[in-house]
């Protein structure tokens, strides 16, 4: 439960740079199994569609 509020944190700030067109985006957290799911992310593979939309917000904003 907190590892998808955590993402959905994620998803809510890209989605915020994305509609304010900044330059950048730095993402921090203290959750290593959350960057290493994102990280190990294949989209033929992924079950998560939390995290499918973090990489599709993330090809977005240019990252």
């Amino acid at each position: 439960l907190i590892f998808n509020a955590e993402l959905w944190g994620i998803i809510d700030g890209l989605v915020l740079i994305q509609n304010k067109h900044y330059d950048g985006v730095l993402i921090q957290t203290n959750n290593l199994e959350m960057i290493k799911a994102i990280q190990d992310f294949s989209s033929s593979s992924s079950n998560s569609a939390i995290i499918r939309r973090i990489h599709h917000l993330l090809l977005d904003v240019g990252l």
